[in-house]
């Protein structure tokens, strides 16, 4: 079956390229201005979905569409079977950002430049989705038994607030056992619990600061407006913090970004303005919290302790907003939990350090945690599909402190397509975002030969 799955995928690549880059082409950002009957989040995701379901039906498969808009699914094997393999997956894409970085190609042409396929949403999550359609048409196409169903399920808005997913999971049949293509091979067995929160309080306080960036990203500046422009400036000088003075009234503390599931790799502009700020006596509830329980730390140790376990490694926490003024304090702040740590015990101990600071604790967003233990038979057929394919014998399961839908489910696990190991170009969310078409042979066999491995 191995040589017939190579066989038919060579056959193929010519029209999985094709439909990726139609697919590519429907511009499926999140935008509620644009929302219509049907397409809750724009008419450009609801076009991608209509695209995904005409495509399945046109190979003979089932489909359903949500009538709202929120998902569809695309399905194979006995509408009796009782077991269920889930292939999970997403429509919609980040914006384009500064489309002057574009240098390759437009990002929603789909045009090929290089060998690589470029477009917004060929790796996250467009291109794989095409693959595993694909690879559930060359099953069929081989007369392969069904003796389960087969269902990828699309969802609308995993970029933004999973709403799309969240209606799938609160009204239709959960998977038996089900993959995510929307990561990196081999596969991700554990993700951390990411937790969203503010801490909150009036104040009084003749300055403003903020820096009103988003909770899962290192804040790359910070503002102060105030009457100690020149004060502040000399204690930057003196802790050797890079800024720019605005004027006499201001000046921007510059950090460097990074995302919050690696924070350790940005400089954080938030925590070195609150420290210069404490320092030169210029106090407020969340400067001074920021000032002396968080420092230039990146996983919380002042707060927590020394939070790792074997599995997932450390914990993360990150304080990406910052706001002062017209008489109210708020910082919202990210951590990553470790999948072997209590999370009530973590969120406990920060709701206690907020409050004994005299802020109020409030949780904004939790997704809990994903793992599927290493010697599982979801996870050791698929590395085992994974090592037989590309002959990486060595290969283990990852773990990562990012969020994927496979957490939508028990009993799932993300997997590929982008292959780390053999540098593959990884730029999603990124300008020139791409597929490179060398690898788009070994991800359809893979992920082949994987449902073919799930139905015995």
């Amino acid at each position: 079956m191995k040589n017939e799955i190579t066989k038919i995928t060579e056959q193929t690549l010519d029209q999985i390229i094709n439909d990726i880059q139609e697919l590519v082409r429907i511009p499926s950002v999140r935008n509620l201005e644009d929302k219509a009957e049907g397409a809750p989040f724009g008419k450009g995701i609801g076009e991608a979905l209509d695209l995904a379901l005409e495509k399945a039906q046109s190979f003979g498969m089932r489909t359903y569409r949500d009538k709202e808009g929120y998902y569809g699914y695309i399905e194979v094997g006995p509408e009796d079977a009782k077991e269920m393999i889930g292939i999970i997956g997403h429509l919609d894409v980040v914006p384009t950002g500064d489309e002057s970085q574009w240098d390759e190609a437009k990002p929603f042409s789909g045009d090929i430049v290089d060998d690589k396929i470029i477009g917004r949403g060929t790796l996250d999550d467009k291109g794989p989705i095409v693959m595993c359609l694909h690879a559930l048409k060359n099953l069929m196409d081989l007369n392969v038994e069904f003796n389960k169903r087969v269902r990828i399920i699309l969802g609308t808005s995993e970029e933004t607030t999973w709403e799309g997913i969240n209606k799938y999971t609160s009204l239709e049949e959960h998977p038996t056992i089900a993959f995510s293509p929307d990561a990196n091979f081999p596969l991700i067995h554990a993700e951390k619990t990411i937790v969203h929160f503010d801490g909150t309080t009036k104040s009084d306080v003749d300055f403003e600061v903020f820096s009103l960036g988003v909770y899962n990203a290192v804040a790359d500046n910070a503002t102060y407006k105030g009457n100690k422009v020149t004060k502040l400036e000399e204690e930057l000088k003196n802790l050797g913090y890079d800024y720019k003075k605005v004027n006499d009234k201001e000046l921007v503390v510059l950090g460097k970004s990074s995302h919050a599931m690696a924070c350790q790799l940005g400089v954080n502009a938030i925590a070195r303005l609150c420290i210069a700020l404490y320092n030169i006596g210029e106090n407020s509830k969340t400067v001074d919290f920021i000032a002396t329980k968080v420092k230039e730390t990146y996983g919380a140790e002042l707060i927590q302790g020394e939070v790792k376990e074997e599995v997932s490694g450390e914990l993360k926490f990150n304080v990406g907003y910052l706001n002062i003024s017209n008489g109210n304090e708020k910082m919202g702040m990210d951590t990553r939990i470790p999948v072997l740590v209590d999370e009530k015990k973590i969120m406990n101990t920060y709701k206690e350090a907020l409050e004994e600071a005299g802020l109020e604790f409030s949780v904004v967003k939790q997704q809990d945690k994903l793992y599927v233990e290493e010697d599982s038979f979801l996870v050791k057929t698929l590395m085992n599909v994974y090592k037989d394919i590309t002959g990486e014998t060595d290969a283990v399961p990852l773990t990562s402190g990012g969020g994927t839908y496979a957490r939508a489910f028990d009993n799932c696990v993300a997997f590929g397509c982008v292959f780390a190991s053999k540098n593959m170009i990884d730029n999603m969310h990124q300008p020139n975002e791409c597929f490179e078409i060398k690898f788009l042979q070994p991800a359809v066999e893979i992920y082949t030969n994987a449902i073919n491995e799930l139905l015995k």
